[in-house]
Formats: structure tokens, C-alpha cells, sequence
């Protein structure tokens, strides 16, 4: 292990749907081109709005990566194959060494894409209109967070749920957890920023008992304007492996994005969860640009 103590970086995209016309990005010939037939396969077999979303989030993760490593979209290798059914959905991989971690996020009110070549990582982006419809609160908080959300005032509710819920959600991308671990095990701690699991065992894809532990520490500000990375980390597992950096993005009113990094204990950062992270937040319309 180094013992260069640098943060950890990620690079996020960004795509508003409601500002760039993704149903004519996802239609243009050229953009169906740098896809892969696994691809294009699923986008046939979504409905047509969902089938837009996937086809211009994979296609900007092609643009980022491609760019990057001084290949065309069509060239990255992608592959993304479920650990539990074997179908080609859940984690993106991406086929190169030294390794390149990335996540798609393409439900929510944003489409983004992570990339970061420091370990894995998540992103998730959620609409408070969205999250506060659903019961999330009921099955998504441990017993502690349900009851630090209760003792909230009404008109915090919403924005601290979603936040909330954006953080797990891109917690548990990060791990690669996917249905292995509920949402309700998770425990982002009394700030909502610390990673521990409750209860055991862990889930499959990490393969070691999880410790319910915790603790927080500052993550340094983001290069960006438009990111904030006021984030914190958490100890996961019993080891004592570096553990969970978790940074806010600075998004508009009613929506709330999180990206989540997770320091193997091969990484060369040195007490990541102390050292911070950097978040560098750039347009995806401008990448998927013709």
C-alpha cells in the first residue's frame, strides 16, 4: 500500500431530462451505435420513456470513458451481469487495467454517471415529490434513523428523508449490495453520514461479516462549484479496512444526490475516510453533444 494520502476523486456527469430532449438523444443513429447488442436489447425490452433514460445513460458512460481512455464510445468494454440471475443488468464494469470503478444513476429527477479510478463507488439522485409518495421512511430506516426522522419538524421531513435515502441508495451501490442488503440494515449514524450494517451476515457480493459500527470524519470541499463534498466516513466491516466517504452534490431545491466511495483495503489512500473526497462535477449534455 502507498502511503500517499491523497483524497479520494470522483468524476460525476450530470443530465437534466427536463432541459435536454434525452427521447430524440436516445433516437439519433449515432448514439445507438456506440451501444453493444446486450445493450440494445435492453433498451428494447423497457418501456419506451425508461428505454430513453438507459440508452442516454449508457451512452454518456460511454462519452465520459471513451474520452478518458482515448477510445471511441463504441470501443469501451462494458459489461454488467447479475451476480444472482445472470442477466445483463446491475453493475457496470468496465474491462481495463488498471481498474476504472463507475455507476449510472437514471430514475431519479438527473441522470449522472460516476467514474473514479480510487475504488467503487455509487451515485444516486432522488425528488423529495418522488420519495415522500412512497412509504420509505417505514421500510427503509433502521429503528434509530425512523426515530431521529419522527422527532423532525414537519416541513424538514421531506428534504431530510430524501437525503437520506439518497445516501443509501448510493452507499449501497458503492458496496455492490444490490437486493443482498436491505435498506433497513444500513445505518448511516446520528449525522446520516457513517456506514455501518446491522445484524450479520453481510451480504454475499462482500463476502465478511460486518461489524455495526461507525465513525464520521470532514471530507474535504469539491473543486467544482456546482459539487459540494461535505461528506464523512464510516468503518464497515470487522477488519478494520478503510471504510464508506460519502459527499452531498449541490443540486437545486427538492432534489438531493449523493456519491459514495468505498476505499478497498488495497487502495492506496491512507485513512480515506479521514482524507476526504473530491468531487468534480462536469455537463452531460455537453458530452453527448454531436
Amino acid at each position: 500500500m502507498h502511503t500517499d494520502r491523497h483524497p479520494a476523486s470522483v468524476d460525476v456527469w450530470l443530465l437534466d431530462p427536463s432541459t435536454t430532449p434525452i427521447a430524440r438523444i436516445a433516437a439519433r443513429a449515432t448514439i445507438l451505435a456506440v451501444l453493444g447488442d446486450a445493450e440494445r436489447e435492453r433498451a428494447a425490452a423497457l418501456p419506451e420513456g425508461q428505454a430513453a433514460r438507459f440508452v442516454t445513460a449508457r451512452a454518456l458512460l460511454r462519452a465520459v470513458l471513451g474520452e478518458r481512455l482515448g477510445v471511441p464510445p463504441q470501443g469501451v468494454p462494458l459489461s454488467a451481469r447479475c451476480d444472482v440471475c445472470g442477466r445483463p443488468h446491475g453493475r457496470v464494469r468496465v474491462g481495463v487495467e488498471p481498474p476504472l470503478h463507475v455507476s449510472v444513476t437514471r430514475s431519479g429527477p438527473l441522470l449522472g454517471v460516476a467514474v473514479c479510478a480510487d475504488g467503487p463507488v455509487g451515485i444516486d439522485i432522488e425528488s423529495s415529490l418522488t420519495v415522500g409518495a412512497a412509504p420509505v421512511a417505514d421500510v427503509a430506516l433502521t429503528p434509530s434513523e425512523l426515530a431521529r426522522y419522527r422527532r423532525l419538524p414537519a416541513t424538514e421531513r421531506a428534504s431530510s428523508l430524501t437525503r437520506l435515502w439518497a445516501r443509501k441508495e448510493a452507499v449501497l451501490k458503492a458496496l455492490g449490495a444490490g437486493l443482498d442488503l436491505e435498506p433497513s440494515r444500513l445505518d448511516l449514524g446520528e449525522d446520516g453520514r457513517s456506514a455501518c450494517v446491522l445484524g450479520a451476515p453481510a451480504p454475499r457480493s462482500l463476502g465478511r461479516q460486518a461489524a455495526a459500527t461507525g465513525s464520521t470524519a470532514t471530507a474535504r470541499g469539491a473543486t467544482s462549484p456546482t459539487a459540494t463534498a461535505a461528506g464523512a466516513g464510516g468503518q464497515y466491516s470487522e477488519r478494520g479496512d478503510p471504510g464508506i466517504v460519502l459527499a452531498d452534490l449541490d443540486l437545486d431545491p427538492g432534489i438531493a444526490g449523493s456519491v459514495a466511495f468505498l476505499a478497498a483495503g488495497g487502495s492506496d489512500l491512507a485513512e480515506p475516510a479521514a482524507r476526504g473526497l473530491v468531487v468534480r462535477v462536469h455537463d452531460g449534455a455537453a458530452a453527448l453533444a454531436p
